[in-house]
């Protein structure tokens, strides 16, 4: 990875393991507006300290997501060669006489991995939505407790998961699209398929955002005349 700025992490069962010089400097910055906005609030330090470890326990579970990728990989009779972590994560590796079968399968591993781990921490969503007298769920204050910052990193990777999932170009789930096409119409016809799939999708979704901006800029309109 000599054209961009990487951390050498070692070797992760054969797989070398590298991290984004950028994400360094990102998780650096988010931690002094934390420190900042911390300091404005009855928090206190404690919830910057929150906001750091929350992000680094982030960034290791999108490890996890890129490992399920590795694994499975391996299980297809692949090799892996190197995962980067950066501001999404990526596994590389050699296949040889790939089915379209193993790119989906490859594709769903990652956000599988997300999904249980959203799943083994959803007790602790419960007991901070349910608790009397708790801070709301996604809050500094909640973030400053264990319960509370357990359910965020639940959430957090149900998101992962689940826009993994869309199938949008480069989103693990466009991949599993083609790898489905793929298998029953061949590699490029399938590929044609999902880019299709994936246009139309970002065109919708490109409309809704125009039309939720347009709604909001007429309500906050039509608020101040009403105020005036």
């Amino acid at each position: 990875m000599s054209f961009r700025p990487t951390i050498y992490l070692g070797r992760w069962f054969g797989v070398e393991l590298r991290l984004d010089w950028y994400v360094v400097v990102l998780i650096g910055l988010l931690f002094l507006f934390s420190l900042e906005d911390a300091s404005r609030s009855r928090v206190g330090t404690w919830a910057a300290v929150a906001h750091l470890v929350l992000l680094c326990v982030l960034l290791f579970c999108i490890f996890l997501h890129e490992a399920g990728h590795a694994a499975m990989v391996k299980l297809r009779g692949h090799r892996p060669r190197m995962i980067l972590l950066s501001f999404v994560g990526f596994t590389f590796f050699e296949a040889r006489r790939a089915k379209p079968i193993d790119e989906t399968l490859i594709a769903l591993s990652g956000p599988a991995v997300n999904a249980i781990i959203g799943i083994l921490l959803l007790p602790f969503v419960i007991v901070t939505v349910t608790q009397r007298g708790a801070a709301p769920i996604l809050s500094q204050a909640s973030l400053a407790t264990w319960s509370g910052f357990l359910a965020t990193l639940s959430l957090l990777n149900f998101v992962v998961a689940f826009g993994n999932l869309m199938p949008l170009w480069p989103m693990d789930g466009a991949r599993a699209v083609r790898g489905f096409f793929a298998s029953r119409l061949g590699f490029v016809e399938g590929t044609e398929r999902a880019v299709n799939i994936s246009n139309g999708l970002w065109l919708i979704s490109a409309g809704v955002s125009v039309l939720l901006l347009t709604l909001r800029g007429w309500l906050v309109g039509l608020t101040s005349q009403y105020n005036d």
